[in-house]
Order: structure tokens, then C-alpha cells, then sequence
């Protein structure tokens, strides 16, 4: 039989053939030869009770180094000893991880912000009114309290400028000046001025407020009318009491109830 040798692993291949069926080197211009005789198989002998030995294996062009039998085949595209596998950890040695928790909205830290903006607004709407109202509010108290007290030049102080001067005159036409017009003021201080009840600030015309003062006794007032209202104005920057827009005002409301 004529056969080509492989000159790369020495395996005896058809002489059809255009590469080796071991070691698949090329067989293009491989001299064709007569194939080797194959030597007789040897009589039987009787078999010796017990496993055989393990013979080793010869070499194989794709199975890699000889082993033994019994052994498992070592692939020589195997990983080296020692190195991971690619393919990972066997299935029971894996590491079990909890499943991650699909965290939702936080509930309670959007109730925390939405009560914390309504505390700011409120706030500030609180602080706003208070400063708002503080400065008619200051200013007719300092009126009153000067009036109590008889205090002439506090109660100047807390007058607009045209009031001031109408304090004045007025002083300088009655007996005793000063005195007599602070002794007077005391009296009916103590009698129609109590307390401050609220402020209302004119729609129509800006830096004007009306402060409403509860007197001690309402049967002095008009009636249908349940306080006073001391007009408050805003000059250079200060709210003042505006005592002739004060008195204009009490004798409007005085008609108004009386029907004149």
C-alpha cells in the first residue's frame, strides 16, 4: 500500500491526501512510499488475575503529552495548574449575594422638607406683617404713653411736623403754656385711650395706616363706633401720629353716626 509519511509527526497518511490526518502539516510535495509492514500480533497470553497495570500512552499531535491510563486526559488548551477556571467557581461554591432592594421615594424626608418650607413661609410671612405693623403700631403707643404721662416734648416727638406745630400754637394761646396743655393732655389720655386692638393701611394711599385703640370706657364713644382711630403717617422715613388727620377722621365718623 503507498502512503505519505508526515515528515512534522512521522504518521503514515493515504496518498490522496493533501495534509496529515494527525498533525494536519501539509503533504503537498511528499514523496508517495510504500507503507511499512506491520509486525505480527503477539499470541495471547493468559490473563493474571487483578486490574491490569496502567500503561502509559504514546504521544498525540493533539491530545498533548503522554499519560497514563486511568489517569484523566490533560487538553493542551487547558489552563496551566493552578490558574482559574474560565468558566468560574463551580455552581455550589459560588458567593451568595442578596438580592439588591429596590429603594423607593424616601416619604418621610419629603414630609420633613414640605413641613420645613411651610414653617419658612409662615415665618416669613409672620415676620413680614410684624415689621409691617410695627412702625403705626410704635408710634401711636408713643403717643399715648406721652399722653399719660404728660410728657409735652415726647408728645411733640411723636407728631408729624405740621402737628407739632399746631401743639405749639395752640400752648402759646392758653394760659399757663405748656403746663396747662400737658396737665389737660394727662387727663384725657387717661380717660379715651387704652389699648392697641389693630392696624389697617389705606388701599388707596401708601404710607397711611389707622391704628384702633380700645378706650376704658366705650360709653364715652359715638355711638355705633366700638373704638378710636389714631391716623398714623409715614414722613422721612418714620411713621408719626397725624393729629389733624386724626381729629378730621373722629368728626367724619362722629357725622357719619349722627346722620349729618
Amino acid at each position: 500500500m503507498q502512503v505519505k509519511v508526515c515528515p512534522k509527526c512521522g504518521a503514515e497518511n493515504r496518498a490522496d491526501r493533501a495534509a496529515c490526518s494527525g498533525c494536519y502539516t501539509s503533504l503537498e510535495g511528499v514523496a508517495v512510499t510504500e507503507a511499512a509492514p506491520r509486525p505480527a500480533a503477539p499470541a495471547s497470553q493468559p490473563q493474571a488475575q487483578g486490574p491490569a497495570p496502567a500503561q502509559p500512552v504514546g504521544p498525540s499531535p493533539l491530545s498533548g503529552p503522554a499519560i497514563s491510563s486511568g489517569q484523566p486526559p490533560v487538553s493542551n488548551y487547558g489552563a496551566p495548574p493552578g490558574a482559574p477556571s474560565p468558566y468560574g467557581p463551580p455552581p455550589n461554591t459560588l458567593e451568595r449575594r442578596p438580592a439588591p432592594v429596590k429603594s423607593g421615594p424616601n416619604v418621610v424626608a419629603i414630609i420633613l422638607v414640605i413641613v420645613l418650607l411651610v414653617g419658612v413661609s409662615f415665618g416669613g410671612w409672620w415676620g413680614y406683617n410684624k415689621y409691617k405693623t410695627m412702625g403705626p403700631t410704635k408710634a401711636a403707643q408713643e403717643f399715648m404713653d406721652a399722653g399719660r404721662s404728660g410728657d409735652f416734648a415726647k408728645f411733640k416727638a411723636s407728631l408729624t411736623k405740621d402737628g407739632a406745630d399746631l401743639v405749639d400754637k395752640f400752648a402759646a394761646r392758653i394760659p399757663g403754656g405748656e403746663a396747662t396743655f400737658a396737665a389737660e393732655m394727662k387727663k384725657q389720655a387717661s380717660q379715651k385711650m387704652g389699648k392697641i386692638i389693630g392696624v389697617t393701611f389705606d388701599q388707596k394711599i401708601d404710607g397711611l395706616a389707622y391704628v384702633s385703640v380700645e378706650p376704658p370706657d366705650k360709653s364715652q364713644l359715638p355711638a355705633g363706633t366700638t373704638c378710636v382711630e389714631i391716623v398714623c403717617s409715614k414722613q422721612d422715613g418714620e411713621w408719626k401720629v397725624d393729629l389733624r388727620a386724626t381729629g378730621l377722621r373722629m368728626q367724619s365718623k362722629l357725622n357719619n353716626t349722627s346722620g349729618k
